[in-house]
């Protein structure tokens, strides 16, 4: 019983967070909080462990820590993965019921949610290739792929829209290799 009592007043009361949960109460191991907004909420008002299960955690907004969230010596607050699962905070979002496709030369497409931004693409866990120019080479030394053209006068002019367009460039820079990334956007 006092290895019970020493083990709570070390750690502070215990929470549980569970990416596959459906309750918001009450954060117990049996009965874990859903989401991790939810178990920082309630380790705001008493400090303690937070535990999180395996599984991955699609975060529908920022996850922000203040000083609301700093623990002290004797009351720390803690976010950890519980025993030896692997748990993920994602901050992607999560896609679901797209209907795939045929495209052509055995690419698949599907509509995605209007005004959805991104750079990578996850399918069951493995990342994608996204449309680009040049084609994916994973013997390249760099960015899986390069071209002296890419944005040539001449190529860009063919663009239909190349808005929300992303480009890459590695160029000697200071007799040193000076990595650029652009967003091109609507302009007017």
């Amino acid at each position: 019983m006092i290895c019970v009592i020493l083990s709570l007043a070390a750690f502070g009361q215990p929470y549980y967070v569970a990416p596959t949960a459906v309750t918001r109460i009450p954060g117990t191991l049996e009965r874990p909080f859903a989401g991790l907004h939810r178990a920082q909420q309630a380790a705001r008002q008493v400090r303690g462990t937070v535990f999180l299960r395996g599984g991955v955690y699609h975060l529908p907004e920022t996850l922000v820590f203040t000083s609301e969230d700093s623990g002290l010596q004797d009351s720390p607050l803690v976010f950890r993965a519980y025993d030896n699962e692997r748990p993920v905070i994602s901050g992607g979002v999560r896609l679901e019921r797209l209907e795939w496709r045929p495209y052509r030369d055995g690419i698949l497409q599907a509509n995605v949610p209007e005004g959805l931004q991104t750079e990578e693409i996850f399918v069951n866990g493995r990342r994608q290739i996204l449309a680009r120019y040049p084609n994916f080479d994973p013997k390249a030394q760099y960015f899986d792929g390069f071209a002296a053209d890419a944005v040539s006068r001449e190529r860009a002019a063919r663009w239909t829209d190349p808005t929300g367009g992303y480009f890459h460039a590695c160029t000697p820079r200071s007799g040193r290799l000076h990595l650029a990334h652009h967003r091109q956007g609507r302009s007017g």
